[in-house]
């Protein structure tokens, strides 16, 4: 995703595609390794809250909500300045 973004010509939609690819990878690498995790120690509730969390994550770069902050985002004016 930060390589997309420091791309010469990297639009809005494009790292917003690469935002989108990462939270899917990271989805399907939390229900594929979930099984494995919680028989390797791991506390299922933490597992599958993850699986949750990363879910709301998928559905919110969809929607455009989750994107990448970039210069002139008017999302949260509180970023101004940062």
């Amino acid at each position: 995703m930060y390589l997309e973004q420091q791309k010469p010509g990297a639009t809005e939609d494009s790292v917003a595609e690469s935002l989108e690819a990462c939270v899917r990878r990271l989805r399907d690498w939390l229900v594929k390794s979930k099984d494995e995790r919680i028989e390797t120690g791991e506390w299922r509730g933490v597992v599958e809250h993850e699986i949750e969390w990363v879910e709301w994550m998928v559905r919110a770069a969809e929607r455009g909500v989750l994107h990448v902050r970039r210069r002139g985002c008017r999302c949260r004016p509180e970023w101004e300045g940062l």
